[in-house]
């Protein structure tokens, strides 16, 4: 089966290939966006494999625990049985800044990475940057200063979660995406 799916990430640091990922969040969407009421959502801590290579300014920005969570070889087992289960076989991505969030997955955990379509990727980050296009087009200046997911929360009036934890990052991306789209109006 193939699934719409707000994805999250929250990493020991910014490069893929030097960097872990310590918390990962898959919620499955319906058509409109919302959480998919037949499969529940996957989260996962997995503990830092390389620990000694963590950006002390990323620990600051998510708080969590380098020595929290599932060695890596639990989780991974842990993620097949949930997409087993479930049926998934491929996945149509929704993020905030999804290249960053699907980078690290296709270093770290290419059996998703695999699962992940190249064309359907939907990024709440880079529609936001779309829609400041068009409004700036029309009135001289953008709709949005900022392009982080809080600040665009914020500015579309949207009640904020935790900060820097991958469900809620997750959820709070598809709620960015839909208000957009809500925005956009474009289909009468």
């Amino acid at each position: 089966m193939e699934i719409i799916a707000a994805i999250d990430l929250e990493t020991t640091g910014l490069a893929p290939h030097f960097h872990d990922i310590i918390e990962i969040a898959i919620q499955p969407l319906d058509g409109s966006f919302e959480p998919l009421a037949d499969i529940p959502p996957f989260v996962a801590r997995i503990k830092a494999r390389r620990p000694q290579n963590a950006s002390a300014k990323a620990m600051e920005v998510n708080g969590l625990d380098l020595n929290d969570g599932d060695e890596y070889h639990e989780f991974l087992a842990r993620l097949l049985a949930w997409l087993d289960e479930y049926r998934v076989e491929k996945i149509q991505m929704l993020g905030q800044n999804a290249d960053f969030d699907r980078s690290f997955i296709e270093a770290d955990i290419p059996e998703l990475g695999r699962m992940l379509g190249h064309r359907f990727i939907r990024d709440s980050q880079r529609l936001a940057c779309a829609y400041n296009d068009l409004v700036r087009l029309k009135t001289g200046k953008p709709a949005f200063e900022k392009l982080g997911l809080s600040d665009l929360r914020k500015v579309l009036g949207i009640d904020g979660s935790q900060e820097h934890r991958a469900l809620d990052d997750a959820l709070d991306a598809a709620r960015v995406y839909k208000a957009l789209l809500d925005r956009l109006d474009l289909v009468k």
